[in-house]
């Protein structure tokens, strides 16, 4: 994965980067032990290099950060959550394709 597209988060920088954010933010929810979440992060990482001019992106480890997860009320993992202005707009449960990250990234984009 390119690490340096993607910020790993915790209870705090979440709120930081997220919440806080006026832009568009996508957040992945996963589990060390999830076998989809790690094939999922080589997606997650080429997404985010992809957009990395036009979104912010992070990772939350649920594991060591359930308090985000009760939060927000997600069961599975992974899920990936896209924000714009700070509200949550999109929720993608399950390995997604990099197409369909394209697609729900590109919804909240001027321009795709």
């Amino acid at each position: 994965m390119t690490a340096s597209h993607v910020q790993e988060l915790t209870a705090r920088s979440f709120r930081e980067l997220v919440l806080h954010s006026s832009g568009v933010v996508a957040v992945d929810l996963y589990a060390e032990w999830c076998p989809f979440c790690r094939e999922f992060v080589q997606v997650f990482g080429q997404i985010a290099q992809e957009y990395a001019d036009r979104c912010e992106f992070g990772r939350v480890n649920v594991e060591l950060h359930p308090e985000i997860l009760t939060a927000l009320g997600v069961k599975t993992v992974p899920t990936v959550l896209i924000y714009s202005g700070g509200n949550l707009s999109t929720k993608l449960v399950g390995t997604s394709s990099l197409e369909d990250l394209r697609e729900a990234l590109n919804a909240h984009l001027q321009t795709p």
